[in-house]
C-alpha cells in the first residue's frame, strides 16, 4: 500500500518474491499510485496520528460463532454435562439461567457482549435451555435459594494495577429478600459497634506512657 509519498510491503510479500524484478514490479505497482495522485485516508497510517475510535471500531469487529454453531455447542454441551460429575447437580445451573432470562429483561446489556458469544438467543431464551427444564422456580422469599450472585462477588480488581484477585471471604447471611441482588452491584455492609472506652484507660487516665525521665532529659 501506498500511504502519502511511503510504500509499504508486507514481510511475507517480501518472503515470497523470488527475484529483484518481481519486487521492483510490486514496488511500481504503489509508486504508480503516488505519481498519480491518488490519495487514502492515512488517519490510520501511524501510531503518532492515529484517529480510532473504539466505539465505532468495536461495533465492526465481530468475534462471535454464529447461531448455527451456537444452536450445536449448547447440544453438546449439555452431553457433555449429563456425563460428567456435575450430571446431579445441572439444576442449579438451570435455576441460574431461569435468574438470567428473568433478569435480562431489565439489564439487556448483561447479555449482548461486545466480542464473545452471549448466553442468550436473540428470542431472549438460552441457548442452553435443556438445562431448565428440571431447574426450580425462583423463589425470592426462600433466602437459602441463590440463583444468582452480585457482581464482585468473587472477583476483585485493583484500579491501579489493573490485577484481579480471588476473594476468599464468607458470604453475609441474608437477612431480607431484597439483599439477593443477582446480577447487581455488590452492595457494602457496614459492622458498626458502638464506642465505649476501655476501662483501663478509664481508670488510670493521667498515667504516664514512658517511665521516668531526668529533669535534663524531658523537652524543653
Amino acid at each position: 500500500i501506498a500511504i502519502g509519498n511511503t510504500i509499504v510491503v508486507s514481510r511475507g510479500l517480501i518472503d515470497v518474491l523470488p527475484t529483484e524484478e518481481a519486487l521492483a514490479s510490486v514496488l511500481s505497482f504503489q509508486l504508480a499510485h503516488i505519481v498519480l495522485g491518488h490519495q487514502i485516508d492515512t488517519r490510520y497510517a501511524f501510531n503518532d496520528r492515529l484517529l480510532f475510535p473504539d466505539d465505532a471500531t468495536l461495533q465492526r469487529i465481530h468475534m462471535n460463532h454464529t447461531d448455527a454453531e451456537n444452536e450445536e455447542a449448547a447440544k453438546k454441551a449439555v452431553e457433555l454435562l449429563r456425563s460428567s460429575v456435575y450430571a446431579d447437580k445441572l439444576s442449579n445451573a438451570g435455576l441460574f439461567l431461569n435468574q438470567l432470562v428473568s433478569s435480562s429483561k431489565d439489564l439487556p446489556a448483561l447479555v449482548t457482549p461486545r466480542l464473545g458469544d452471549s448466553l442468550i438467543r436473540p428470542d431472549g431464551q438460552p441457548w442452553m435451555a435443556a438445562l431448565m427444564s428440571g431447574a426450580p422456580q425462583i423463589q425470592m422469599a426462600d433466602l437459602s435459594q441463590i440463583a444468582a450472585l452480585p457482581l464482585g462477588s468473587h472477583l476483585r480488581t485493583d484500579p491501579w494495577s489493573d490485577k484481579v484477585y480471588q476473594l476468599h471471604v464468607k458470604p453475609v447471611a441474608l437477612m431480607n429478600e431484597r439483599e439477593k441482588l443477582p446480577f447487581q452491584i455488590t452492595p457494602i455492609v457496614y459492622r458498626l459497634s458502638r464506642y465505649e472506652p476501655s476501662s483501663a484507660l478509664a481508670a488510670t487516665p493521667n498515667a504516664p506512657n514512658n517511665p521516668a525521665q531526668p529533669e535534663s532529659a524531658k523537652p524543653q
